[in-house]
């Protein structure tokens, strides 16, 4: 005899059209996205590039090239600064300099990002 409570079985939902899900199973499915799923999918690439650009651009700018000292900027884009010179292969001792922090807290941002997997250690530093 056949148990009283029904055995509910969960399923992914299917993506449906017009959404990112949906671009990315049409991508899955070596199928050429239809032309809502490509607007929501560049709505979605959009909205994430605005997240990663700078809060305040002009500050940013002048804090990469020197010209202000990266305590000027949010937290945020004090680490996206960081990030950045750690990607082009400076040290700690430079970044520190170039944007006016201590090493102390350039390293502490510098560290804070390896661990959120943001960027990678230099070499240089690793060994020493």
């Amino acid at each position: 005899m056949a148990s009283p409570i029904a055995r509910v079985v969960s399923r992914a939902p299917v993506a449906t059209c017009g959404t990112d899900a949906g671009y990315q199973r049409h991508r899955a499915d070596g199928e050429p996205a239809c032309p809502d799923c490509c607007a929501a999918h560049a709505a979605v690439n959009a909205s994430r590039r605005a997240r990663l650009a700078p809060e305040h651009p002009l500050q940013y700018r002048a804090a990469l090239d020197g010209r202000e000292p990266a305590e000027a900027l949010t937290t945020a884009d004090r680490a996206r600064l960081v990030a950045e010179l750690v990607a082009r292969g400076w040290d700690v001792q430079r970044i520190a300099a170039h944007t006016r922090q201590t090493t102390y807290t350039t390293a502490r941002i510098r560290d804070r990002l390896v661990a959120a997997g943001v960027t990678t250690p230099n070499l240089e530093e690793r060994t020493a």
